[in-house]
């Protein structure tokens, strides 16, 4: 019951704030510096530097969706994510992370003999 009422609360929340995770993920998709800019270093100044590389993503109600099937299509997948709970996707940004460094490094010059 508790995670129908969190699918329903997201749900409602994507619709009004037209979270629509289809056309966030080809928007990231075509345009990787705006992805670039979401990961912004730990320093100061940092937070207002987040804040403007967030408010570029498309979220909102500036314009009509051109597809607005889609757009209601895209809610649910938005409101979905949401029932996986924040240790799921800790453990999988900490995955994705750990991939980076597995496998040998790199030598950054030939060995001597």
């Amino acid at each position: 019951m508790a995670q129908l009422f969190t699918f329903l609360a997201a749900l409602l929340i994507a619709g009004l704030f037209n979270i629509d995770s289809f056309h966030l993920f080809r928007t990231l998709w075509q345009h990787p510096a705006l992805l670039a800019g979401l990961s912004v270093p730990a320093a100061p100044g940092g937070a207002s530097q987040a804040m403007e590389a967030l408010q570029a993503l498309p979220i909102g109600w500036d314009s009509m969706p051109r597809s607005i099937a889609l757009a209601v299509g895209g809610w649910p997948v938005t409101a979905s994510s949401v029932l996986f709970g924040a240790p799921f996707w800790f453990d999988l940004v900490q995955r994705l992370v750990n991939l980076r460094g597995a496998g040998g490094k790199p030598e950054s010059r030939p060995r001597e003999r």
